[in-house]
Protein backbone atom coordinates (compact mmCIF):
# COMPACT_ATOMS: atom_id res chain seq x y z
CA UNK A 1 0.00 0.00 0.00
CA UNK A 2 2.83 2.46 0.85
CA UNK A 3 4.52 1.74 -2.50
CA UNK A 4 1.26 2.40 -4.38
CA UNK A 5 0.70 5.71 -2.55
CA UNK A 6 4.31 6.84 -3.25
CA UNK A 7 3.95 6.00 -6.93
CA UNK A 8 0.71 7.96 -7.19
CA UNK A 9 2.24 10.96 -5.43
CA UNK A 10 5.32 10.91 -7.66
CA UNK A 11 3.17 10.70 -10.78
CA UNK A 12 1.06 13.62 -9.58
CA UNK A 13 4.16 15.71 -8.88
CA UNK A 14 5.51 15.09 -12.38
CA UNK A 15 2.23 15.67 -14.21
CA UNK A 16 1.98 18.92 -16.15
CA UNK A 17 -0.75 20.53 -18.22
CA UNK A 18 -3.20 18.15 -19.88
CA UNK A 19 -1.82 15.26 -17.88
CA UNK A 20 1.63 15.34 -19.53
CA UNK A 21 4.48 13.84 -17.54
CA UNK A 22 7.64 15.91 -17.23
CA UNK A 23 10.96 15.71 -15.41
CA UNK A 24 12.20 18.68 -13.45
CA UNK A 25 15.83 18.85 -14.59
CA UNK A 26 16.77 21.15 -11.73
CA UNK A 27 15.46 18.89 -8.99
CA UNK A 28 16.86 15.79 -10.67
CA UNK A 29 20.28 17.38 -11.39
CA UNK A 30 20.06 17.31 -15.18
CA UNK A 31 23.23 17.80 -17.25
CA UNK A 32 24.58 21.35 -17.29
CA UNK A 33 25.30 23.34 -20.44
CA UNK A 34 28.82 22.56 -21.72
CA UNK A 35 29.12 19.88 -19.05
CA UNK A 36 30.57 17.37 -21.51
CA UNK A 37 32.71 17.89 -24.61
CA UNK A 38 32.82 21.42 -26.01
CA UNK A 39 31.53 20.61 -29.50
CA UNK A 40 28.65 18.42 -28.37
CA UNK A 41 25.05 19.55 -28.87
CA UNK A 42 24.68 21.10 -25.40
CA UNK A 43 27.54 23.56 -25.95
CA UNK A 44 29.11 24.66 -29.28
CA UNK A 45 27.75 22.19 -31.86
CA UNK A 46 28.77 24.20 -34.94
CA UNK A 47 32.46 24.87 -35.59
CA UNK A 48 34.35 25.91 -38.70
CA UNK A 49 37.67 24.84 -37.21
CA UNK A 50 38.55 23.00 -34.00
CA UNK A 51 41.89 21.60 -32.85
CA UNK A 52 42.83 20.46 -29.37
CA UNK A 53 44.90 17.94 -27.43
CA UNK A 54 41.66 16.75 -25.88
CA UNK A 55 38.65 15.34 -27.69
CA UNK A 56 36.08 18.04 -28.45
CA UNK A 57 33.21 16.08 -29.99
CA UNK A 58 31.83 12.71 -28.88
CA UNK A 59 31.08 11.74 -32.48
CA UNK A 60 34.63 12.51 -33.66
CA UNK A 61 36.47 9.29 -34.53
CA UNK A 62 39.66 10.68 -36.08
CA UNK A 63 43.15 11.22 -34.72
CA UNK A 64 44.48 14.07 -32.60
CA UNK A 65 47.84 14.74 -34.27
CA UNK A 66 50.29 13.37 -36.81
CA UNK A 67 53.80 13.42 -35.38
CA UNK A 68 57.29 13.11 -36.87
CA UNK A 69 60.13 11.43 -34.99
CA UNK A 70 63.20 13.58 -35.74
CA UNK A 71 65.60 10.69 -35.07
CA UNK A 72 64.03 8.15 -37.41
CA UNK A 73 62.17 10.46 -39.79
CA UNK A 74 59.09 8.28 -39.31
CA UNK A 75 55.65 9.87 -39.04
CA UNK A 76 52.81 8.34 -37.06
CA UNK A 77 49.33 9.30 -35.92
CA UNK A 78 48.20 9.66 -32.31
CA UNK A 79 44.55 9.32 -31.38
CA UNK A 80 42.68 9.78 -28.13
CA UNK A 81 42.44 7.69 -25.00
CA UNK A 82 39.63 8.52 -22.56
CA UNK A 83 39.01 11.76 -24.50
CA UNK A 84 42.61 12.96 -24.18
CA UNK A 85 45.62 12.61 -26.46
CA UNK A 86 47.02 9.09 -26.19
CA UNK A 87 50.23 9.80 -24.30
CA UNK A 88 51.20 6.10 -24.16
CA UNK A 89 51.19 5.89 -27.96
CA UNK A 90 53.07 9.19 -28.21
CA UNK A 91 55.79 8.20 -25.75
CA UNK A 92 56.23 4.72 -27.23
CA UNK A 93 56.65 6.11 -30.75
CA UNK A 94 58.95 8.97 -29.78
CA UNK A 95 61.10 6.95 -27.37
CA UNK A 96 64.00 9.32 -26.52
CA UNK A 97 63.71 11.47 -29.64
CA UNK A 98 62.54 14.99 -30.29
CA UNK A 99 59.13 14.81 -31.94
CA UNK A 100 57.32 17.47 -33.96
CA UNK A 101 53.72 17.95 -35.06
CA UNK A 102 53.14 17.66 -38.81
CA UNK A 103 49.33 17.69 -38.67
CA UNK A 104 46.91 18.88 -36.00
CA UNK A 105 43.61 17.33 -36.98
CA UNK A 106 40.48 19.45 -37.28
CA UNK A 107 37.62 18.04 -35.18
CA UNK A 108 34.95 20.25 -36.79
CA UNK A 109 34.18 17.63 -39.44
CA UNK A 110 35.20 20.00 -42.27
CA UNK A 111 38.69 18.55 -42.73
CA UNK A 112 40.57 21.83 -42.24
CA UNK A 113 43.56 20.19 -40.61
CA UNK A 114 46.44 22.44 -39.52
CA UNK A 115 49.53 21.33 -41.44
CA UNK A 116 53.26 22.02 -41.56
CA UNK A 117 55.28 19.89 -43.99
CA UNK A 118 58.64 21.59 -43.41
CA UNK A 119 60.50 19.57 -40.79
CA UNK A 120 62.25 20.74 -37.62
CA UNK A 121 62.67 24.34 -38.77
CA UNK A 122 58.91 25.05 -38.92
CA UNK A 123 57.05 22.27 -37.17
CA UNK A 124 56.00 22.91 -33.54
CA UNK A 125 57.47 20.52 -31.00
CA UNK A 126 55.58 18.01 -28.86
CA UNK A 127 58.42 16.09 -27.10
CA UNK A 128 62.01 16.84 -26.14
CA UNK A 129 64.28 13.79 -25.87
CA UNK A 130 61.12 11.76 -25.40
CA UNK A 131 59.72 13.97 -22.61
CA UNK A 132 56.22 15.35 -23.14
CA UNK A 133 55.44 19.02 -22.52
CA UNK A 134 52.96 19.80 -19.74
CA UNK A 135 51.52 22.82 -17.96
CA UNK A 136 49.01 22.34 -15.13
CA UNK A 137 49.21 18.64 -15.94
CA UNK A 138 47.90 19.17 -19.50
CA UNK A 139 49.75 18.37 -22.73
CA UNK A 140 50.85 21.25 -24.95
CA UNK A 141 52.41 21.91 -28.36
CA UNK A 142 55.29 24.39 -28.32
CA UNK A 143 55.88 27.05 -30.99
CA UNK A 144 59.12 29.03 -31.10
CA UNK A 145 60.04 32.10 -33.13
CA UNK A 146 63.74 31.58 -33.63
CA UNK A 147 64.72 33.85 -36.50
CA UNK A 148 64.68 31.93 -39.76
CA UNK A 149 62.92 28.91 -38.30
CA UNK A 150 59.68 30.27 -36.82
CA UNK A 151 57.12 27.54 -36.09
CA UNK A 152 53.74 27.86 -37.80
CA UNK A 153 50.89 25.79 -39.24
CA UNK A 154 48.29 26.47 -41.94
CA UNK A 155 44.67 25.27 -42.09
CA UNK A 156 42.00 25.47 -44.78
CA UNK A 157 42.12 27.49 -47.98
CA UNK A 158 41.43 31.06 -49.09
CA UNK A 159 37.83 31.97 -48.35
CA UNK A 160 37.22 29.33 -45.66
CA UNK A 161 37.49 31.96 -42.94
CA UNK A 162 36.09 34.95 -44.81
CA UNK A 163 33.31 35.13 -42.20
CA UNK A 164 35.82 36.46 -39.68
CA UNK A 165 35.92 39.87 -41.37
CA UNK A 166 32.99 40.17 -43.81
CA UNK A 167 30.33 41.08 -41.27
CA UNK A 168 29.17 37.59 -40.31
CA UNK A 169 28.86 37.04 -36.54
CA UNK A 170 31.55 34.66 -35.34
CA UNK A 171 33.39 33.38 -32.29
CA UNK A 172 36.97 32.45 -31.47
CA UNK A 173 37.92 30.41 -28.40
CA UNK A 174 41.59 29.76 -27.70
CA UNK A 175 43.77 28.35 -24.94
CA UNK A 176 47.51 29.06 -25.03
CA UNK A 177 50.56 29.80 -22.88
CA UNK A 178 52.75 32.70 -24.04
CA UNK A 179 56.37 32.45 -22.97
CA UNK A 180 58.07 35.26 -21.10
CA UNK A 181 60.45 37.51 -23.01
CA UNK A 182 62.11 40.90 -22.87
CA UNK A 183 60.28 41.78 -26.11
CA UNK A 184 56.76 40.37 -25.66
CA UNK A 185 55.29 42.56 -28.39
CA UNK A 186 57.40 40.71 -30.94
CA UNK A 187 56.92 37.27 -29.47
CA UNK A 188 53.18 37.01 -28.88
CA UNK A 189 51.85 38.57 -32.06
CA UNK A 190 50.04 36.53 -34.72
CA UNK A 191 48.80 33.76 -32.47
CA UNK A 192 46.00 33.24 -35.01
CA UNK A 193 45.93 35.09 -38.34
CA UNK A 194 44.29 34.81 -41.75
CA UNK A 195 47.17 36.33 -43.66
CA UNK A 196 50.92 35.94 -43.91
CA UNK A 197 51.64 38.62 -41.35
CA UNK A 198 49.44 41.43 -40.04
CA UNK A 199 46.56 41.59 -42.52
CA UNK A 200 43.00 40.36 -41.98
CA UNK A 201 42.14 38.84 -38.60
CA UNK A 202 44.91 38.79 -36.07
CA UNK A 203 44.26 37.32 -32.65
CA UNK A 204 47.53 37.86 -30.85
CA UNK A 205 47.25 36.44 -27.37
CA UNK A 206 49.72 38.94 -26.00
CA UNK A 207 49.60 41.87 -28.37
CA UNK A 208 46.80 43.14 -30.64
CA UNK A 209 43.97 40.88 -29.68
CA UNK A 210 41.80 41.44 -32.71
CA UNK A 211 42.10 43.64 -35.75
CA UNK A 212 41.69 43.52 -39.52
CA UNK A 213 44.20 45.44 -41.59
CA UNK A 214 43.14 44.23 -45.05
CA UNK A 215 44.17 46.88 -47.53
CA UNK A 216 44.35 49.33 -44.62
CA UNK A 217 40.56 49.24 -44.30
CA UNK A 218 39.83 51.44 -41.31
CA UNK A 219 36.76 49.54 -40.11
CA UNK A 220 38.79 46.41 -39.79
CA UNK A 221 40.54 47.33 -36.57
CA UNK A 222 37.64 46.11 -34.49
CA UNK A 223 39.57 45.60 -31.33
CA UNK A 224 43.03 46.32 -29.98
CA UNK A 225 43.31 45.16 -26.40
CA UNK A 226 46.90 45.46 -25.32
CA UNK A 227 48.13 42.79 -22.95
CA UNK A 228 51.90 43.01 -23.01
CA UNK A 229 54.01 41.83 -20.12
CA UNK A 230 51.30 42.66 -17.57
CA UNK A 231 51.57 46.42 -18.03
CA UNK A 232 49.93 49.30 -19.90
CA UNK A 233 50.95 49.67 -23.53
CA UNK A 234 49.77 51.73 -26.47
CA UNK A 235 48.88 50.10 -29.76
CA UNK A 236 50.75 52.06 -32.45
CA UNK A 237 47.90 52.17 -34.97
CA UNK A 238 44.70 52.72 -33.02
CA UNK A 239 46.22 54.37 -29.98
CA UNK A 240 44.09 52.31 -27.56
CA UNK A 241 45.60 51.90 -24.12
CA UNK A 242 44.54 49.34 -21.58
CA UNK A 243 45.91 47.21 -18.77
CA UNK A 244 47.64 43.94 -19.59
CA UNK A 245 45.68 40.85 -18.60
CA UNK A 246 47.78 38.04 -20.09
CA UNK A 247 49.60 35.84 -17.59
CA UNK A 248 53.07 35.07 -18.93
CA UNK A 249 54.34 31.50 -18.73
CA UNK A 250 50.85 30.42 -17.70
CA UNK A 251 47.80 29.07 -19.51
CA UNK A 252 45.44 31.78 -20.76
CA UNK A 253 41.91 31.61 -22.14
CA UNK A 254 40.79 34.04 -24.84
CA UNK A 255 37.30 34.36 -26.34
CA UNK A 256 36.44 36.90 -29.02
CA UNK A 257 32.86 37.39 -30.26
CA UNK A 258 32.76 39.27 -33.55
CA UNK A 259 29.78 41.14 -35.00
CA UNK A 260 31.60 43.17 -37.63
CA UNK A 261 28.61 45.01 -39.11
CA UNK A 262 27.00 45.93 -35.79
CA UNK A 263 25.57 49.46 -35.92
CA UNK A 264 27.18 50.17 -32.55
CA UNK A 265 30.94 50.30 -33.12
CA UNK A 266 31.78 49.39 -29.53
CA UNK A 267 29.84 46.11 -29.86
CA UNK A 268 31.60 44.85 -32.98
CA UNK A 269 34.05 42.81 -30.97
CA UNK A 270 33.64 41.55 -27.42
CA UNK A 271 36.71 40.03 -25.85
CA UNK A 272 37.12 37.90 -22.73
CA UNK A 273 40.54 37.21 -21.22
CA UNK A 274 40.70 34.47 -18.62
CA UNK A 275 38.03 35.22 -15.98
CA UNK A 276 37.96 38.98 -16.54
CA UNK A 277 34.87 40.92 -17.53
CA UNK A 278 34.19 41.66 -21.18
CA UNK A 279 36.26 44.25 -23.02
CA UNK A 280 34.77 46.30 -25.86
CA UNK A 281 36.92 48.56 -27.99
CA UNK A 282 36.69 50.10 -31.44
CA UNK A 283 38.01 53.33 -32.89
CA UNK A 284 37.39 52.70 -36.59
CA UNK A 285 34.05 52.73 -38.41
CA UNK A 286 34.86 52.06 -42.08
CA UNK A 287 33.07 49.52 -44.27
CA UNK A 288 33.24 45.78 -43.84
CA UNK A 289 35.79 43.98 -46.00
CA UNK A 290 34.33 41.66 -48.64
CA UNK A 291 37.70 40.24 -49.70
CA UNK A 292 38.47 36.58 -49.17
CA UNK A 293 40.93 35.81 -46.44
CA UNK A 294 43.83 33.46 -46.96
CA UNK A 295 44.11 30.18 -45.12
CA UNK A 296 44.12 30.25 -41.33
CA UNK A 297 47.53 30.58 -39.72
CA UNK A 298 48.50 29.20 -36.33
CA UNK A 299 51.38 31.62 -35.81
CA UNK A 300 53.28 32.81 -38.89
CA UNK A 301 56.76 32.41 -40.35
CA UNK A 302 57.57 36.11 -40.50
CA UNK A 303 58.51 37.88 -37.28
CA UNK A 304 56.67 39.01 -35.21
CA UNK A 305 55.36 35.52 -34.51
CA UNK A 306 53.78 33.73 -31.60
CA UNK A 307 56.17 32.22 -29.07
CA UNK A 308 54.56 29.83 -26.62
CA UNK A 309 52.40 26.74 -26.30
CA UNK A 310 48.99 26.02 -27.81
CA UNK A 311 46.34 23.76 -26.32
CA UNK A 312 43.14 24.29 -28.30
CA UNK A 313 41.50 26.63 -30.81
CA UNK A 314 37.83 26.67 -31.84
CA UNK A 315 36.45 29.05 -34.49
CA UNK A 316 32.77 29.34 -35.44
CA UNK A 317 30.62 31.44 -37.78
CA UNK A 318 28.08 31.88 -34.97
CA UNK A 319 28.20 34.40 -32.14
CA UNK A 320 28.13 32.17 -29.05
CA UNK A 321 28.65 34.88 -26.44
CA UNK A 322 25.46 33.83 -24.62
CA UNK A 323 27.35 30.67 -23.67
CA UNK A 324 30.51 32.36 -22.42
CA UNK A 325 29.87 31.50 -18.78
CA UNK A 326 29.40 27.80 -19.51
CA UNK A 327 32.37 27.68 -21.89
CA UNK A 328 34.62 29.39 -19.36
CA UNK A 329 33.59 26.87 -16.71
CA UNK A 330 34.32 23.95 -19.06
CA UNK A 331 37.72 25.38 -20.04
CA UNK A 332 38.75 26.22 -16.50
CA UNK A 333 37.59 22.90 -15.08
CA UNK A 334 39.97 21.18 -17.48
CA UNK A 335 42.96 23.55 -17.60
CA UNK A 336 42.78 25.09 -14.08
CA UNK A 337 43.56 28.59 -15.39
CA UNK A 338 42.13 30.70 -12.53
Amino acid sequence: MKKILFTLCLAAALTGARGQIYIDSYRFAGPSECGGLLLDSDCIPDAEFAVSLRKLRTAYTGNCVEVRNASTGRTFTVGFSNNFIDTVRLKDSCATANCFVRTWYDQSGLGRDALQTTTDARQPQITSSGALFYTNGKMEIRFDNTSGSEDAMTAGTAGDFNFLHNGTPSSVFAVARPFNSATPGNNYMNFIATATNTESILLGIGYATYWDNRGDIGRGRLYAEIAVNGSNSTFPVTGITDTGRINLNAINFVADFIDADNATAANRSELYLNNDAVYKKNTQTGTVSASNSVALKLSVTTIPTFQGSMFEIIITDIDYKTKISSVKTNINNFYAIW
